[in-house]
């Protein structure tokens, strides 16, 4: 009789492995911001600016006193400058906040900031989980057209597989060695 049974594991067992994968395994999208509501504040300003918008992909969510533009995209940020000054605020300092992922949770671990844009090379840049803070350092000088642009480095929390679904895939693997005894 315990052959009976380790013979029925054996020849089962490569579908229980399966099943408790298929079944433990949780659903993981791809996560971005798109759709995410961010709030995005200039904290000197004048007026200081704090407001909340929705991310859409390929235009910009936000244009501020006709002179730049805040560009949120799937995982990185843009700041265009569209106004015909060449002098900005020194100490210019942008916040985005509030950046949730959509589609999986997330926490920012790392910003990196490209290496083609043409304005802020020098500037600060802060993170914390969910908000990015650019901090131009007193570089006043702009050229209508000058950009710049971070990808987002975010470290995506995947769910371990519950221990409810692997305990369910095991009792049906037991269900199944039942009835193979029975009916061998």
């Amino acid at each position: 009789m315990l052959y009976r049974i380790t013979s029925s594991f054996r020849s089962h067992s490569a579908f229980i492995v399966a099943l408790a994968m298929v079944v433990g395994t949780p659903a993981v999208g791809i996560a971005s911001l798109i759709g995410d509501e961010v709030n995005f504040q200039c904290t000197n300003c004048g007026p200081r600016t704090n407001d909340d918008f929705v991310v859409v992909e390929g235009a910009s969510e936000l244009s501020l006193f006709n002179q730049l533009e805040i560009d949120v995209e799937a995982e990185t940020l843009r700041v265009d400058w569209i106004f015909t000054s060449s002098s900005i605020i020194s100490d210019l300092n942008l916040v985005w906040s509030d950046l949730d992922w959509v589609g999986s949770p997330g926490e920012i671990v790392g910003v990196h900031v490209d290496p083609t844009s043409t304005w802020g090379l020098g500037a600060t840049v802060s993170f914390t989980a969910d908000s990015v803070t650019l901090t131009n350092n007193n570089d006043r000088t702009v050229i209508p057209g000058d950009f710049w642009m971070a990808r987002l480095e975010v470290n995506h929390s995947v769910p371990e597989p519950s221990t409810y679904a692997m305990a369910a895939a095991a009792l049906a693997g037991l269900v199944l060695i039942k009835l193979r005894r029975r009916v061998g």
